[in-house]
This record gives C-alpha cells, structure tokens and sequence, in this order.
C-alpha cells in the first residue's frame, strides 16, 4: 500500500465508521477525497484500485493508519441522483440515460474476478458531473464474491429501503443483490414514456425487485439489453416488447 500523505481542506463526513475529507496529497494541488474506515474491506478497495473506469472514481493510494484503513481516490465534481430526484431535474430521456449508465458502472464490478458486490445502490450514492457522466461511489458495504454454503455473509449491511431481502439474513449475497437495489433505484426515476414503454419499464422493475434472486435477471448485462431496448422504444415509438 502507497504512504498517504496529505493536507485536510475540509471534512465532508464524520461518523463513527468513517471520516471523509476533502484534501490535498503531498505535492499535488488537484484536490482529492480522504476517507479513513475502521470496517471497510481493505481486499475490496485493493481491487478498485486496479479498475480504470470513467463509471467508478479512481483510488490513487491505499494505507492502513492506526488500525484504519486510509484511502485516497478521485475528487467527483457533482451532485448525487438523489439531489436531482428531489429537485425534479431531469428529464425522461435522462432518466434512461442514468439507467443504463448505472448498469455499465456495476457491471464493471461484477465483471472482477471473484465479484464485487456493491450492496449499497441507492440515489445518495449515485453522482451526476456537470457533463452527465454517472460515478457510483461508497464501497464501504462492498464484498467480494466467494461461492460458498450457509449463510457467511448475512449481516445487515446496506439501506433498508434499498437492500435485497437476502442482505437481512436469508441467505448469500450475489450480483442478484444489486439487481434488486438497482431497481428499487430505477423505481425513483418515476419514468413515464407512452403507454406500452411504461408498461415495459414496470415489468422490468417487477422482475428486478423480485423477492426470490432466481426470479430476478441472471446478470446486469440481461438488464441493461432491456433497458437499451426501452430507450429504443421511447426514442422511436415503435409498440412491441419482449422483457
């Protein structure tokens, strides 16, 4: 793990699990994010630290400081979904557009090897740049995959209102889990096209939310085929869809 290093700018969080800073490192001037955690998963963020991708903030540098785990990643110049959502910003079309961007920012995830499972998607931890560029963020409730029997990794992590049942004790967490958050998510947009498209779009949001995994999509990539065919549809009209 690198030294981190650094001058504190302001604290953006303090809780008893993390303090999150705004900060400068050590002969840099772009400013960047601190975050010191007592019960994150260090294996987790060595793992981002290889990923390169414009959906997941980069993590520079990785240390362990009086028994916390220190990381230093990408500064995002944004508001989170949840702002938007409130403020009623956004339109139909972006709505779609954030959608599909979610799929691609978590399929980079499920794409490691083993799986990162996020297990906490939800609008606060969604951020929108200036330039409409999704960044999903927090990985504090993160995991890695590992097939294995029982129930090893049933603690109650993640927001209620978001979290798949498995995550309150049913059983194993999967990249099903963040299906099911994901279309908790989606169910906020309040997206509205014409009649068959919304029709689709609640479909979509049936068989993500589903109680039972095996119910739901096999994989994020399945999900983002449908929603890529919605866009379609709202964009030409056309009426006719297979979910």
């Amino acid at each position: 793990m690198s030294q981190i290093i650094y001058r504190t700018i302001t604290t953006i969080k303090n809780t008893e699990k993390a303090q999150i800073d705004l900060a400068v490192m050590e002969g840099q001037e772009e400013p960047l994010v601190v975050k010191r955690m007592n019960s994150a998963n260090p294996e987790v963020y060595k793992a981002l630290q290889e990923i390169h991708n414009a959906y997941i903030p980069q993590i520079y540098a990785l240390e362990w400081q009086d028994n916390e785990l220190v990381v230093a990643e990408e500064y995002v110049d944004g508001e989170t979904l949840e702002y938007y959502l409130k403020e009623e910003l956004l339109t139909e079309e972006q709505k779609l557009k954030i959608a599909l961007q979610l799929c691609e920012a978590v399929e980079v995830l499920h794409s490691c090897e083993p799986q990162i499972i996020h297990r906490d998607i939800k609008p606060s931890n969604v951020l929108i740049t200036e330039d409409g560029v999704l960044k999903l963020i927090d990985f504090d409730a993160s995991r890695q995959y590992k097939k294995a029997s029982g129930d090893s990794d049933t603690r109650i992590l993640g927001t209620a209102d978001y979290a798949a049942p498995e995550q309150f004790g049913y059983q194993q967490t999967d990249v099903r889990s963040d299906i099911y958050s994901m279309g908790v998510v989606f169910e906020t947009l309040d997206f509205h096209g014409n009649a068959l498209v919304t029709l689709a779009w609640r479909k979509m949001l049936d068989i993500c939310t589903n109680f039972d995994p095996k119910k739901r999509y096999k994989s994020v990539n399945e999900l983002a085929k449908i929603i890529r065919r919605i866009i379609w549809l709202q964009k030409y009209q056309w009426y006719g869809l297979a979910c």
